[in-house]
């Protein structure tokens, strides 16, 4: 089985609750936080895409934006586990 590495995490089971224990620390602060600057980042790639491809749907534009949040979630996911 091939998996992608850039939208795709392949943990172990220690991997795994090393994760869900990051997860919880987080306070709801640090969330609330990380979802504004997503927003920003996601609202920036947005408009950077549609500089670069004038020609292109708004469908084309959510499908780069929807694979864009799934490689930054995986890096967030690898910076977790690396810690």
């Amino acid at each position: 089985m091939t998996v992608p590495k850039d939208t795709w995490v392949v943990l172990d089971a220690q991997q795994a609750k090393q994760l869900q224990q990051s997860q919880q620390k987080q306070s709801s602060t640090g969330i609330q936080a990380n979802q504004q600057q997503q927003k920003k980042a996601m609202q920036q790639l947005a408009s950077n895409y549609k500089k670069q491809h004038p020609e292109a749907s708004q469908q084309e534009v959510n499908d780069y934006l929807k694979h864009q949040q799934q490689v930054q979630a995986t890096k967030q996911i690898k910076k977790e586990i690396a810690n």
